[in-house]
């Protein structure tokens, strides 16, 4: 009795003992690792603040051959993480990568192809070059003055377009790489890595006036973070035979040379974001401008080459934005980004003539332009509530209204 009890005993340990060997054996079989968004590409994979997260990316394909040839594949999960079982080490793991990104290589990453152990970890930095930019960038943008930049007053030498760096704090005063009398009132703007050359469109702004070029003009403006930036009129679309509509000298609209003087602009208030040119944004490689038409609802694409040579009419292509089922077809695209070889444009639904909150609406198209079709993919109402404007004596509407011309 005594000795069939102990000989159960020991098969029982046999049994688990065995099952552990198994397990262990399983386990080291295994390849882990991850793929992380290595912003700065420096090959380290950074976690905490305050520099940025370098989050995982998903959908990243990783196989793995055994020394008999088998191949074992996983794809990582949103967090940026996979496993692979099974085989016998070491193994060889391939990465293959997402369009558009490149491997970095330092102490937490290694290149697409790595030779690990069984148990052992392979993980992998990817850059999106787009998505770079040096620790203190410059952030530039538009300024506006009303008056006619044009004239001979004080409104032609107030600052257009301004730039300050990205880490400044406390009372800013920024610098001027622009005066109105250069470029007047200008909205998109779009840099070109490789040259220092920013771009700028003209927009129409109600009390503003517009620069030398017109409603269709785009500026060339040169070394910017210099002390000396230059100016030059790279080209009026409208002879490229682009129609962006039209609108008054800023003479014939009332405008003042004279900065402080006041301003109906009548025919400006009717026409914002109906005429001109929206939005912009360059291709990765910086060699095609891309700008939205508010007059005749299309996106419109220049090939302006790197460094910039003058355009033709050889160079312009064009993509008619569809209406989002707005109301009367009444809609106004504007917002533009260029990423990963798609363009993305969003599309407003103003609900003009029937003045209805419901027919409010915001659309985000991307457009592939690969194949040249659009894809809605983000569309949402403007019912919401946005938060009150308080100017002292009347509260307006704490939600968004119909557009309206009077």
């Amino acid at each position: 009795m005594r000795k069939s009890l102990m000989q159960s005993n020991f098969y029982k340990v046999f049994i688990v003992s065995a099952s552990f060997v198994l397990f262990t054996l399983k386990i080291n079989a295994q390849v882990t690792g991850k793929v992380f968004r290595d912003f700065n590409a420096d090959g380290i994979h950074t976690t905490t603040a305050p520099d940025p997260i370098e989050t995982g990316l998903k959908d990243v394909t990783v196989n793995a051959y055994d020394a008999g040839g088998g191949l074992y594949t996983a794809t990582t999960a949103a967090d940026g993480k996979y496993t692979i079982a099974g085989g016998t080490g070491p193994y060889r793991v391939e990465f293959v990568l997402l369009p558009y990104y490149f491997a970095s290589n330092g102490s937490a990453s290694n290149t697409t192809v790595q030779f690990v152990a069984a148990g052992g970890v392979a993980d992998l930095g990817v850059n999106y070059p787009g998505d770079y930019c040096q620790i203190n960038p410059l952030i530039i943008t538009p300024q506006y003055t009303s008056g006619n930049p044009l004239g001979s007053g004080n409104a032609a030498s107030a600052k257009g377009m301004i730039a300050t760096a990205y880490n400044t704090t406390g009372i800013i005063s920024p610098n001027q790489i622009a005066t109105t009398s250069q470029i007047g009132a200008t909205w998109g703007v779009a840099y070109q890595k490789n040259t220092n050359k920013l771009y700028t469109t003209a927009f129409l702004k109600r009390h503003v006036g517009l620069g030398v070029l017109g409603l269709g003009g785009i500026y060339q403006i040169n070394n910017v973070n210099s002390a000396t930036p230059s100016v030059n009129n790279f080209i009026d679309v409208t002879t490229l035979g682009i129609n962006v509509g039209t609108i008054p000298n800023n003479t014939d609209r009332g405008l003042s040379d004279e900065k402080a003087d006041p301003s109906t602009d009548s025919e400006a208030f009717v026409k914002v974001g109906k005429v001109g040119i929206g939005d912009i944004d360059l291709s990765d490689d910086g060699k095609t401008l891309y700008f939205v038409n508010l007059f005749d609802k299309k996106i419109y694409a220049i090939f302006i080459n790197d460094p910039a040579q003058t355009p033709t009419l050889a160079n312009v292509t064009s993509f008619t934005i569809p209406n989002p089922n707005c109301s009367n077809a009444e809609f106004v695209p504007f917002g533009l980004k260029y990423y990963q070889g798609k363009l993305y444009v969003g599309v407003t639904c103003s609900a003009q003539t029937s003045g209805s909150y419901a027919d409010l609406n915001a659309t985000v198209f991307e457009l592939n332009l690969s194949s040249n079709t659009f894809n809605n993919v983000l569309s949402f109402p403007l019912t919401y509530t946005k938060g009150r404007t308080d100017d002292g004596v009347t509260i307006f509407d704490d939600k968004w209204n119909p557009w309206e011309d009077t």
